[in-house]
C-alpha cells in the first residue's frame, strides 16, 4: 500500500502572530518529493490553511527536503550495514566513515537552512506587503508588540528604537 498525497513543509519567514511561508509538496509516505506551490499563510491557529499562493520559495523547498532526507540517508546506510554482514569487518569501518560523513553533511546543511529560514526585517516587510500589512505593523510584531504598533484605537504609533 502506497501513501501518497499533498502536504505543507518548509516553514520559513515566520513572523509570530502574522504570517509564514510554506511549500506544498507531493509526498510519498510523508517524505516530500515534488514541490508544487509556495503559500504565504496567516499565522492563525483557528484556520491554519488560510493564505495566498506565491511564487515558489526555494528556501522553503530546501527546508522541506532537508528535514526528511537525513532519515532517508540513515535508512539507506543501515541497509548497507546489513548487506555487508559480519564477514567483512574492514568494509564496516568504511561504511561507518561514510555514515558519519553523510550525517555531518546533513546536519550542516540543515543548520544552514535554519539560519537562512529566519526572517529579516526587510524580507518580513516585503512579505507583509503581499498580504497588505503595513510595514509598521510587521516591524511591531517582529519586536514582540502584539498590537503591531497600533494604539488601542487602531491608529499607528511610533515605535521606539
Amino acid at each position: 500500500m502506497w501513501i501518497v498525497g499533498d502536504n505543507y513543509y518548509g516553514k520559513v519567514d515566520h513572523v509570530p502572530g502574522l504570517f509564514f511561508v510554506k511549500t506544498r509538496f507531493l509526498h510519498i509516505y510523508w517524505i516530500p518529493f515534488v514541490p508544487r506551490h509556495s503559500y504565504l499563510m496567516w499565522d492563525d491557529p483557528a484556520n491554519p490553511y488560510r493564505g495566498i499562493r506565491i511564487p515558489l520559495c526555494w528556501r522553503s523547498v530546501f527546508k522541506g527536503w532537508l528535514w526528511a532526507y537525513p532519515f532517508v540517508a540513515l535508512f539507506a546506510l543501515f541497509g548497507v550495514f546489513i548487506g555487508l554482514g559480519p564477514e567483512r569487518p574492514n568494509n564496516k569501518v568504511v561504511a561507518w566513515i561514510i555514515l558519519a560523513g553523510v550525517v555531518s553533511a546533513m546536519v550542516g546543511l540543515y543548520w544552514l537552512v535554519l539560519r537562512r529560514a529566519r526572517v529579516t526585517p526587510a524580507r518580513a516587510a516585503a512579505v507583509g506587503q503581499m498580504l497588505g500589512i503595513p510595514t509598521l505593523v510587521v516591524e511591531g510584531f517582529l519586536k514582540g508588540d502584539r498590537d503591531g504598533g497600533c494604539g488601542a484605537d487602531g491608529s499607528a504609533t511610533e515605535l521606539s528604537t
